[in-house]
């Protein structure tokens, strides 16, 4: 494994993903394979094929794509994150390294993806970086777990509850990523894109898991933590009438965002 010092790393997504990194791979959700399906052909991906899995994480994502003949690499910033990704996927080499400075020379893969992750980094600067690694007509894939609004009032008031603690951090419900797609000049625009809708089921014990897992909520005091989490009870007791599954789990509404770019 690299040991660079990584340059650029949001202090939030550093801190609190180095310290929740076992429950972040406890928690949260993989990816519909629907959805890797249409990546990996947004991605025009073969056998053999080189593949970064950027800001890897745990490797939620990367274990969707690690059977698929790929010939895998990953990088992390994060510490805590890096420590579990080995332990679960000890077969794929890792490299600590964030997306502006990556330790790999020009033109080394045939695709990079980033799964739940660029808004954090989301700017020019990185997409140069990430084009200087890509092949010549190499090609960029993002994807996203989201949670979906606009269907279930339960769902709805939780999700407003949680992120009211996202405040001055980049966030993918913000859009500010979006404008930084759409104006670089190193990946050919418009982009590709596929979107998804499905559900999960969670007991409120697994709903707060996931809901511990986001970076903003980890960096809360305990008792910030614990009124969210009051709450969280409140609002089951509150709509009751939300539908369940055949074994009593809250159905929660989701979406799968997937865009891919070619370099330009």
């Amino acid at each position: 494994m690299s040991q660079e010092t990584p340059p650029k790393v949001h202090q939030t997504s550093q801190t609190s993903f180095t310290s929740n990194a076992v429950l972040y791979d406890k928690a949260r959700p993989s990816y519909i394979p629907s959805s890797v399906d249409a990546l990996v052909k947004m991605l025009r991906l073969q056998k053999g094929d080189n593949v970064l899995d950027l800001a890897c994480g745990t490797g939620i994502f990367t274990r969707t794509i690690m059977d698929r003949g790929f010939d895998l690499t990953a990088a992390e910033p994060s510490p805590g994150m890096i420590k579990a990704f080995s332990a679960r996927t000890p077969e794929i080499p890792i490299h600590a390294a964030g997306a502006h400075n990556l330790p790999f020379p020009d033109e080394s893969f045939d695709a990079v993806t980033i799964a739940q992750a660029f808004h954090w980094f989301a700017d020019e600067e990185s997409l140069i970086e990430i084009a200087r690694v890509l092949k010549p007509n190499g090609r960029l894939g993002l994807i996203w777990n989201l949670e979906k609004t606009g269907i279930s009032p339960f769902a709805d008031e939780y999700f407003h509850a949680v992120v009211a603690h996202d405040e001055g951090l980049p966030q993918y419900r913000k859009n500010e990523w979006m404008p930084v797609l759409k104006n670089t000049k190193v990946f050919q625009v418009p982009y590709e894109e596929y979107l998804e809708d499905y559900f999960l089921s969670y007991t409120p014990e697994q709903l707060w898991d996931r809901t511990q897992s986001k970076s903003f909520i980890t960096s809360l005091s305990a008792e910030e933590q614990g009124k969210l989490r009051k709450q969280l009870d409140h609002l089951v007791a509150k709509y009751p009438e939300t539908p369940k599954d055949s074994e009593g789990k809250l159905i929660c509404p989701q979406f799968v965002r997937v865009i891919a770019l070619q370099k330009a």
